[in-house]
């Protein structure tokens, strides 16, 4: 928010969010319950759901949300707007409510605007991008600009449904359609080209990550409730509650090993979701358009 109200922002107010931020909706005891605003029987998804709800109803031009597993880019999803999540650092989290506030940042967590246009995105993205105060004597930022700007520059792989992520058959049309427009445009599109990862693996290692973050801030109360939990599961048990479990106690040890799992690259899927996802293929790796 300093950087904004610096470049000569005016701030509106605060909008809704889900309760603890952690929800696909948008409801808590203090706020009461945030509708969609194209259809006030649905959800405006979560948790910056006010922020979303708010640009689709034209109440401002841009927002802020932040992100650990969706908070922004599954309302803007939702209510039909854009949302960006950044990688992580590059926009501070100073300020920003977390399970561990006040503190370092966060894992896996970012900050990111939310507007009515790409073109928007990028000027928020301009404005807040920027170190916290620790990290500014020697933090520069230089992200490089597209190198094409011709669809037929581009491969794009569409990847509309995944046995670990069931897609909605009008979702996973709707990709399938896109990647058919991109191809007559003259992008070179496959429905078949893969990254060489584990898919399963790489979602198993975002739940250990996300999990220990969501639980670190508990009380001694919850944490042994969570322990019982976990000890109850068998360590072969690779279930989305097994692993969610043992990750709300995990060891430090255990962190660094999901953690190397991550920075190596070979099993991540952050985000915990593969459908939709566009990427490029290391040359000799790209099937023949399908």
């Amino acid at each position: 928010m300093v950087r904004y109200k610096a470049a000569g922002a005016v701030l509106l107010g605060k909008t809704n969010m889900a309760y603890a931020g952690a929800d696909f909706q948008t409801y808590n005891e203090v706020y009461g319950t945030t509708n969609n605003p194209w259809d006030r029987d649905r959800i405006p998804g979560g948790s910056s759901g006010g922020s979303s709800a708010a640009l689709a109803a034209g109440l401002t031009p841009l927002e802020a949300g932040s992100d650990i597993g969706g908070s922004i880019r599954n309302p803007a999803h939702f209510c039909g707007v854009y949302g960006h999540k950044p990688t992580f650092g590059i926009v501070s989290q100073t300020g920003h409510s977390t399970m561990l506030t006040p503190g370092p940042p966060t894992d896996l967590v970012v900050c990111g605007p939310m507007a009515r246009s790409a073109e928007d995105l990028a000027l928020s993205l301009d404005i807040v991008s920027g170190p916290a105060n620790l990290d500014a004597p020697g933090w520069r930022l230089d992200l490089p600009r597209p190198g094409s700007s011709r669809l037929a520059d581009f491969r794009v792989a569409i990847w509309a449904d995944d046995d670990n992520s069931p897609v909605d058959h009008e979702i996973a049309d709707r990709a399938a359609a896109i990647g058919e427009t991109l191809s007559r445009l003259g992008a070179r599109v496959s429905d078949t080209a893969r990254p060489a990862i584990d898919a399963r693996r790489g979602y198993e290692t975002y739940l250990e990550l996300l999990h220990s973050v969501m639980a670190a801030g508990v009380g001694p109360e919850k944490y042994e409730k969570n322990q019982r939990y976990a000890a109850e599961t068998d360590p072969a048990d690779r279930s989305d509650r097994a692993i969610m479990s043992r990750a709300m106690v995990l060891s430090h040890a255990g962190w660094l090993g999901a953690n190397g799992r991550r920075e190596r690259g070979d099993t991540e899927c952050p985000g915990g979701g593969v459908s939709g996802v566009a990427f490029t293929m290391p040359a000799g790796s790209w099937p023949t358009a399908s």
